[in-house]
């Protein structure tokens, strides 16, 4: 299987690079890609999802929406989900001191800068004023974490916004591992789940 360039998050080795992240390709070339599993969910919901103009982060109802099909349909495929959340530290401080405008570019920003660093066929949404949760599929738990602090690592310390108005990426970040995990989860208790845990790091 080719890798694109989007094709570097949920892989279990790699090491920083001029884009921020370089990872081995998740599958060897001829295997099964899990991700192909929700193409059907996601071209039937294509139509219902609603999207933020600027940063193109799913709106949280949306969000919602996909993960909970995601999650009729891993237990079926028998395919991971991860997700990880990532908080702008101090962003309400910094937020107040910029204009309206400024707050949004810069957060817009951020959820470029993470877009750009996942394969496509991964999510993005938002479920914070300053923190994005991304839908990682066929993450395996075992290196969800490790995923998730390259993409902070990336991101850290990028300026995000005008230079004389913006402010520097410092993320925190959690992890949840959708499924594989007992009790059939809501997508509104694992991102509950994913907010506890990044309210335990800021």
């Amino acid at each position: 299987m080719k890798k694109n360039t989007r094709d570097v998050a949920a892989t279990p080795s790699g090491g920083a690079s001029e884009r921020g992240v370089s990872v081995e390709p998740m599958f060897e070339a001829g295997a099964f890609d899990a991700r192909s599993g929700f193409d059907d969910v996601r071209y039937s919901l294509s139509g219902q999802l609603e999207r933020e103009l600027d940063s193109l982060l799913l709106v949280r109802s949306s969000l919602d929406r996909l993960l909970n099909a995601l999650l009729v349909r891993a237990p079926q495929r028998r395919t991971a989900l991860g997700l990880a959340a990532f908080e702008l530290d101090d962003w309400k401080e910094a937020s107040a001191r910029a204009e309206p405008e400024v707050a949004r570019a810069a957060f817009a920003q951020l959820a470029r800068e993470l877009r750009q660093r996942v394969r496509s066929s991964d999510e993005l949404g938002r479920i914070g004023e300053s923190s994005v949760c991304i839908v990682l599929l066929g993450c395996e738990a075992h290196v969800l974490g490790g995923v998730a602090e390259r993409l902070r690592l990336a991101v850290d310390g990028k300026l995000l916004g005008r230079e004389t108005d913006g402010l520097r990426a410092s993320l925190a970040v959690a992890t949840v591992s959708a499924y594989p995990r007992p009790g059939g989860p809501s997508a509104a208790a694992l991102i509950a789940e994913l907010c506890g845990g990044l309210e335990r790091r800021c």
